[in-house]
């Protein structure tokens, strides 16, 4: 189904990357300062975890006022989290936790793995209801919905290994390269910050198109 020479594919996809120039140097920030988070180091204010939450739309899900002791107790109990390395990637985890500790009563699988996305942006993809829907809609295959995280990261990372050849010929491609030199200029701020940047620049690519799939 990833036929850039499509002409509605190609719309699409180019819809895709403009949605991914949008948002690119706020992601970055974002995974950028979250290593300031983990380290409990000084962090800016406009790229901090409760501004990342606040901007997927996701703090409200947590049943705590923002300035209370427990959002200090919810940060902190990421912070440990994140920090213990033979667990960090593990969202399903992290959603569990959660209950145990009784941050919530209910499931918070989108905003766990947006939280760890920001931790490992190379192996952690974030979920919701339109990225799920829109891999569903791309394999024609409802099962895709079933299941924890886990089972979206296996599927998706098989979307990955089908396409990746095909999504960079297309970052890459004569038609984008307005795009391209935007993407890389904004790349140019954190190169020297954030690791295998060009990695996370297909991710974010896959996310974007997932989610318009799932929207659409």
């Amino acid at each position: 189904m990833f036929n850039l020479s499509s002409k509605e594919n190609f719309e699409v996809f180019h819809k895709t990357i403009s949605s991914l120039v949008e948002g690119y140097f706020s992601d970055l920030s974002y995974i950028n300062e979250f290593q300031n988070f983990k380290k409990d180091a000084v962090i800016d204010k406009g790229h901090s975890l409760r501004e990342f939450l606040k901007y997927y739309q996701v703090l409200r899900n947590i049943p705590i006022k923002e300035n209370s002791n427990n959002y200090c107790d919810f940060e902190n109990l990421v912070r440990k989290f994140v920090n213990k390395n033979e667990t960090s990637d593990d969202v399903d985890l992290l959603v569990s936790t959660l209950i145990d500790k009784n941050i919530s009563k209910m499931k918070l699988t989108s905003l766990c793995s947006k939280i760890l996305f920001l931790n490992n942006p190379l192996q952690i993809f974030p979920m919701d209801h339109y990225s799920r829907k829109g891999l569903i809609f791309y394999y024609e295959n409802k099962k895709l919905a079933e299941g924890n995280y886990n089972n979206y990261l296996i599927n998706v990372n098989t979307f990955r290994i089908e396409n990746n050849d095909k999504i960079i010929d297309f970052i890459n491609s004569k038609e984008l390269s307005h795009y391209l030199a935007v993407i890389v200029a904004i790349e140019n701020f954190f190169i020297d910050k954030i690791e295998e940047i060009e990695e996370i620049r297909i991710n974010r690519f896959i996310d974007k198109y997932l989610m318009y799939l799932g929207m659409h």
